[in-house]
């Protein structure tokens, strides 16, 4: 395992994740709420401000499938930047 802490039946994380904001517009509803429920999983354990911008911003989110309601909306690039690494900080060795 070239000295990985990881073992079989373990997940190594990616140096790098990249994310266009345009695939969510191509997943289904429930798809794109099962990932919500993923990031809400994260922000009860490890980050207060994604649990509270999925608390205000959620449906919303959820229904518009990540996109933005102005050019001033951050939300949707916040939300997906603190569940990206809440989760690269939960899965590093």
């Amino acid at each position: 395992f070239g000295g990985s802490k990881n073992r079989l039946g373990t997940y190594v994380p990616p140096c790098a994740a990249l994310l266009d904001c345009e695939f969510f517009a191509t997943q289904e509803s429930r798809d794109v709420a099962n990932g919500i429920a993923e990031m809400a999983k994260m922000a009860i354990m490890k980050s207060e401000e994604l649990f509270c911008l999925l608390e205000e911003h959620g449906p919303r989110l959820a229904n518009d499938k990540f996109m933005p309601n102005s050019d001033v909306d951050g939300a949707p690039s916040r939300v997906l930047r603190l569940s990206i690494e809440s989760m690269l900080e939960e899965l590093a060795p």
